[in-house]
């Protein structure tokens, strides 16, 4: 099980409760090594460590005991198991703690084939990702024992991220399970599922609850399904403090519960709880506090919610599997940022079309998608076990021409009066995919000094004039050829928005091939309503 250490409040990584840090990533120090690890060693005995030859992989645990801070441990495809009974047709999930140390990254090798790893948390924190650690591109089955008083699928540590993450947790008798749990840590693109209907059991989706820590959650699909009518566990998300100060930071995140879809809680006197919604989609919500403490819901525009809030429409439901399908209300109705990553979770883009989508994947119209593999109770087929192959040598490729044309980006328009309440659709057109930098800028009279434009002063009010840019802020937004679209109500990210007055807008192309075109602007004024 992925264990969250009963001192710190992060949980280690260990197969059944997946335990991962809040979001963060330390730089890696020199020398850091890439371990290998292999899902059909459970039954066939594994690699010698260090564990540095990919010819050679090791258990999963063998890798991540030899990991240290910096190191990158990668994971093959397949199911992975603490064993594997071949002849009678059985498995055995994790059930010792399984950690992902502090300052190292799990991930898998493909985006578009996760590995799977199962376990069965006993007690609560089994096993997680340790601080500043990183969980990315893999799935996690978890199964709790029953009777347990709380256990979780994952457990994310102060400053850690998780990544491209799927998370399914079945629930289990008379016992309260999280699958996805946060101590000031942070989640995007992922989906963390509860399911079942075990007696007794309960399922929150997501959870974040730590004295004094901020989370973010950023393109997340929280669903609870397990029968039962708990607002206070079967939800798609929860999030709260006991006596400290925690913020929590959505964004384009759906949430799902069949208790509540969000809940917000302050559990004692002095407790504040702030949770900051912004592009995301939920109807119901549980809001409480005790007295003398403070819990609140803010919704910062974009959002999908209410009574009257547009259902999205997934692939299979049913099956847990939760994938936007054509007409969901949830594709292209986020915001892009450049905190959401570059890709969504099975490897595609995070931005197909205007805009990026709510929730973990992103709908590509040109994708044909497959239903996702049963996640419990599957048949145990191994892995084909690695081995080496000659490199054949490579056949030359004609050196294709550099790509010197600069993008062009024509017809920016916008709103000359821009409010916080309605805001405005930036358009632009391109004439061929690039990331765009929108700079928002108040400029001002300087004069040059020594070659450079320098801020008035008594002293040099003789001198040349010159304009001082005086930018107070910028949007990267990934462009595609054509007409593009972007919602802006004069919010930069979850903290920042610019203050009211006047503006210019200038807006600037840079393709893959780093080639940069012509910049164009456009002035307005942002008010409040």
């Amino acid at each position: 099980m992925l264990r969250r250490s009963r001192h710190l409040l992060t949980v280690p990584f260990a197969v059944v409760p997946f335990a991962v840090v809040p979001f963060a990533v330390v730089a890696a120090p020199a020398g850091a090594a890439t371990r290998y690890a292999h899902s059909s060693l459970a039954t066939k005995g594994q690699g010698a460590a260090p564990c540095l030859d990919p010819a050679k992989p090791c258990t999963l645990l063998t890798a991540l005991g030899q990991a240290v801070s910096g190191d990158d441990v990668q994971l093959s495809p397949g199911n992975y198991y603490a064993s594997r009974f071949v002849l009678a047709g059985g498995t055995q999930a994790y059930t010792d703690p399984v950690i992902v140390p502090a300052g190292v990254t799990m991930h898998g090798s493909d985006p578009a084939n996760l590995p799977v790893i199962h376990v069965q948390p006993d007690v609560q924190g089994d096993g997680g990702v340790e601080v500043a650690g990183t969980i990315r591109d893999v799935a996690i089955n978890g199964t709790a024992k029953a009777n347990n008083p709380i256990s979780y699928s994952l457990a994310l540590g102060a400053n850690s991220l998780a990544d491209r993450v799927r998370v399914r947790t079945k629930a289990a008798e008379n016992t309260v399970q999280i699958a996805c749990s946060m101590a000031g840590a942070s989640i995007r693109s992922s989906v963390c599922l509860g399911e079942g209907d075990a007696p007794g059991g309960q399922v929150t989706a997501v959870s974040a609850s730590s004295k004094n820590a901020t989370v973010a959650i950023r393109n997340v699909t929280g669903i609870s399904t397990v029968n039962g009518t708990s607002a206070i566990s079967n939800t798609g998300f929860s999030f709260g403090t006991s006596d400290g100060t925690a913020v929590a930071n959505v964004s384009n995140s759906i949430f799902r519960g069949t208790g509540s879809d969000v809940r917000v809680r302050t559990g004692l006197s002095g407790g504040d709880a702030k949770a900051y919604f912004d592009h995301s989609n939920w109807v119901t919500r549980n809001v409480s506090a005790v007295s003398g403490g403070s819990a609140v819901l803010f919704e910062l525009g974009g959002n999908q919610t209410g009574p009257t809030a547009a259902e999205p429409e997934f692939l299979g439901p049913a099956e847990g599997d939760f994938r936007q399908i054509t007409g969901s209300p949830t594709i292209n109705a986020g915001v892009v940022d450049t905190n959401n990553g570059t890709l969504a979770l099975g490897g595609a883009n995070r931005t197909i079309g205007i805009t990026t989508d709510i929730g973990a994947d992103e709908f590509d119209p040109d994708v044909i998608l497959v239903p996702l593999p049963t996640p419990f109770d599957e048949p145990v087929t191994d892995d084909p076990e690695p081995t080496p192959t000659p490199t054949p040598a490579p056949t030359p490729l004609p050196t294709p021409a550099p790509d010197r044309t600069a993008p062009g980006l024509t017809g920016l328009t916008l709103a000359k009066t821009v409010t916080r309440k309605k805001g405005t659709t930036i358009k632009f057109t391109l004439s061929e995919a690039a990331t765009v930098r929108l700079a928002f800028a108040q400029p001002k009279s300087g004069r040059v000094v020594g070659g450079k434009c320098r801020a008035l002063t008594k002293s040099n009010r003789t001198k040349q004039k010159c304009t001082i840019a005086n930018v107070k802020g910028t949007l990267m937004v990934a462009g595609r050829a054509g007409a593009n679209a972007v919602s802006f109500r004069g919010k930069l990210s979850a903290k920042k928005q610019l203050a009211l007055g006047s503006y210019t807008l200038t807006a600037k192309a840079t393709d893959p091939a780093g080639n940069q075109g012509a910049a164009a602007s456009k002035r307005f004024t942002l008010k409040q309503r």
